[in-house]
């Protein structure tokens, strides 16, 4: 089986050190490159970023296409104002459900 995950379960799994569970329920987790962004930005935690540097096969980071602009009344973060990234996700393009 395979997943996509946004910034969250990917930052809490690291700092509690049970980011393998990921590995071991899902064949592939897939991120866009916004959450590896957030990830791996400065303000992040040293051990965050340096784990999501290494992490293995099933991690793996891809970009998606924009199916549609969205807008929001409110400044976000960078890795939530990307939604559209996440809508591609959902919308699981052509190739990816091999």
């Amino acid at each position: 089986m395979k997943a996509v995950s946004n910034t969250t379960p990917l930052r809490y799994l690291i700092a509690i050190e049970q980011e393998h569970l990921l590995g071991q329920l899902f064949e592939k987790v897939f991120v866009p490159v916004a959450v590896r962004e957030e990830l791996t930005d400065a303000k992040t935690p040293e051990t965050v970023r340096r784990c999501v540097l290494a992490l293995p096969a099933w991690f793996e980071v891809r970009t998606a296409q924009e199916t549609q602009k969205t807008t929001f009344p409110v400044t976000l973060h960078r890795g939530v104002s990307r939604s559209r990234e996440r809508w591609a996700f959902w919308n699981v393009p052509t190739g990816w459900d091999s």
